[in-house]
């Protein structure tokens, strides 16, 4: 399968060449690759300031199981060091089970973007889990600054836009856009919007 850092086209391209002081004019075919654009760094700091709303939730959550199942004698998870590791806990869980069962946590939703992995898909639970994990880095927070921080670079990951999402799956799968039944023995058209 493709990868989405792999997509390209060929073209054909007039190139002038010196040949022993003769101007030599050939067609060469080259390999024009189509980056993938990621979200802008700015709706990525709103994703995450939405997300720390289900994060809270999540915690609270675990707080209440917690205390339902009688751990309120326990007074561990009340104390600083308790309650910072039950967020870490909760920050884990949230985003590897948004992220790995929708592609998408209640940020990406509100901002119209999603996760995908190397190929277009969703990253999967064990590519959100390393995603999550990496979070945790100290200073990775300024890795976001560049387009993919280092919570995407390492599961090779991207957050994108619904439509990006929309134009890479055509650009991988360009029959899925069209009914085949009406192109019988032919080709589908080619998708023109390539960058």
């Amino acid at each position: 399968m493709q990868k989405i850092d792999e997509i390209h086209k060929v073209v054909t391209r007039r190139k002038v060449f010196n040949v022993g002081g003769v101007a030599t004019e050939r067609l060469v075919e080259e390999k024009v690759y189509r980056p993938v654009k990621t979200q802008a760094p700015f709706l990525r700091f709103l994703n995450y300031l939405v997300d720390l709303i289900g994060i809270a939730a999540t915690w609270f959550i675990f707080l209440f199981v917690l205390f339902a199942f009688g751990m309120e004698d326990d007074h561990f998870f009340l104390t600083d060091n308790g309650s910072n590791l039950l967020f870490l806990c909760a920050t884990l869980v949230y985003y590897t089970f948004m992220e790995g069962t929708f592609g998408k946590t209640l940020g990406k939703l509100i901002t119209g973007s999603r996760v995908i992995d190397q190929y277009g898909n969703k990253p999967g639970y064990l590519k959100a889990f390393i995603r999550s994990a990496c979070r945790l880095i100290p200073f990775e927070v300024f890795s976001c600054f560049s387009d993919q921080g280092w919570h995407d670079s390492i599961p090779k990951t991207w957050v994108v836009s619904n439509k990006e999402y929309k134009a890479i799956r055509a650009l991988l799968e360009p029959s899925m856009d069209y009914d085949q039944q009406d192109y019988q023995g032919q080709q589908a058209p080619q998708q023109e919007d390539f960058f």
